[in-house]
């Protein structure tokens, strides 16, 4: 598991978004190059994984002891596998070949915008008593991004689907909580606490953040373990993939980020606190009649 959370530290602060990490999906500490690829032109990533494909295939063909009479890719491969001496080892990584976008761009982002709300966020876990690390799953989630939109439709900071969002926060036709950094928070918190109280150990309640509550359940009842090394070794149902099972060495990366984050951006200052004031009405206003009291701009409400 060490060797997986090296892998993530690395996406989340050596690569920036223009770098694809070509790997294995297993071993995650087996990197065999570092491609550069700006968005919406991939194909030097899609060039890179067929030529790293190819390799693999032909080091399986003639499973070298060596790295004499090797060039190119082949020698790149070789080098990249050089910690084991099975000759079996080119056959067993080939169809494990995947890339990874960087974010050490988007981390250092996350870390400037978290310093408007880290310090209510980490007030709402003591609130909760919850461990206050368990801010690092926003940034796994959405690296600090207010306006984060998934493909599946989940929103905020935190990522709720409209499904879950709905058990923990006022999601209609006028609002949608999980847009508010931290009424969604407090949503993160219930349901993490829920999730620990059920599955009874942070690595699996963890996990369910990303797998869902009920899998993880399943997994822990089939398995007989909280162990999350043994649940993936013994699981074999339902959609377990690489998101699940990467996702707490994810979280443990990013843990080490916000610890320490001179240690890894110290070009970064957080942004200030965000302040407000809260101000409850007798009744429903229409947003036009604050503006026109010009106690607040049209620009300021929005």
């Amino acid at each position: 598991m060490d060797a997986n959370v090296r892998f993530w530290l690395r996406v989340y602060t050596e690569w920036p978004t223009n770098r694809y990490a070509i790997h294995d999906d297993e071993r995650l500490e087996i990197v065999y190059r570092v491609v550069a690829a700006n968005s919406g032109h991939e194909a030097s990533v899609k060039r890179a994984k067929a030529e790293i494909e190819a390799a693999l295939a032909r080091l399986d063909q003639k499973r070298p002891a060596s790295e004499r009479g090797l060039t190119g890719a082949d020698l790149e491969v070789f080098r990249a596998l050089a910690g084991s001496a099975d000759p079996r080892r080119f056959a067993r990584a080939r169809g494990h070949v995947r890339h990874q976008k960087g974010q050490r761009d988007r981390m250092a982002e996350a870390l400037r915008e978290s310093g408007r709300y880290r310090q209510q966020m980490e007030a709402i876990f003591d609130e909760y008593r919850l461990p206050r690390e368990l801010l690092a799953i926003a940034f796994v989630e959405s690296m600090f991004n207010l306006q984060a939109r998934s493909w599946s439709g989940a929103l905020g900071i935190w990522q709720f689907l409209k499904g879950t969002g709905r058990e923990y926060m006022n999601l209609n036709a006028v609002v949608d909580e999980r847009r508010d950094p931290l009424v969604s928070t407090h949503a993160a918190a219930n349901y993490l606490r829920a999730s620990h109280k059920r599955l009874g150990a942070w690595p699996v309640a963890i996990t369910s953040y990303n797998y869902g509550n009920n899998g993880m359940a399943r997994a822990v009842q089939a398995c007989g373990t909280t162990d999350l090394p043994t649940i993936f070794r013994c699981y074999r149902k339902g959609s377990m993939g690489f998101a699940a099972k990467n996702y707490y060495t994810e979280f443990l990366a990013a843990l080490q980020v916000l610890r320490r984050p001179e240690a890894f951006f110290s070009e970064v200052t957080p942004r200030s606190r965000w302040r407000y004031d809260l101000i409850r009405l007798p009744a429903a206003v229409a947003a036009t009649e604050l503006v026109r009291t010009r106690a607040i701009s049209a620009s300021d409400l929005a």
